[in-house]
């Protein structure tokens, strides 16, 4: 019981940092301090659970967050909202089973590449037919006019 307690409060604790660190329903600003905190959880989880439970982990994560970080889409359309989050569940099962493989055959690295993979994903999901740029960790940041300008260099 406790094995599983807490790897799951961990992933709770970061769908709850990263849905703050935005805007959202609860803070009109966000809480931009939280993003650059809010993987740490569930990276601390993601070496304590099984392979064979890191895929569902990942879609429940990505699903999750995103009904939070998306529940204004539900009132425009259900469908939508409920598409988009289904989606978001594939994409993030991907992203941590491409985490927790880097964790088991790269250990010695793991910490820096799954940062590499983070910034990949948050990259490549906004691209394509199924690009969604909602959500984004990086636009958590947007009171920060001086952190903005950085990324014109």
């Amino acid at each position: 019981m406790r094995k599983t307690l807490l790897p799951l409060s961990l992933f709770v604790l970061s769908i709850i940092l990263t849905f703050l660190s935005s805007p959202n329903f609860l803070f009109n600003n966000g809480i931009p301090f939280f993003a650059w905190i809010c993987y740490i959880p569930a990276l601390i989880a993601l070496k304590k659970i099984p392979l064979k439970t890191v895929g569902s982990a990942g879609a429940l994560w990505g699903f999750l967050l995103f009904c939070l970080c998306c529940s204004w889409l539900y009132f425009y359309n259900f469908f939508a909202g409920l598409g988009v989050c289904l989606l978001m569940a594939v994409f993030y099962c991907l992203l941590f089973l491409s985490i927790k493989f880097i964790d088991f055959h790269l250990s010695e690295y793991s910490f820096l590449l799954n940062s590499i993979i983070f910034l990949l994903f948050e990259f490549l999901r906004t691209k394509g037919y199924l690009g969604f740029c909602y959500g984004q960790i990086v636009y958590s940041q947007w009171k920060m006019i001086s952190l903005v300008k950085t990324a014109r260099i």
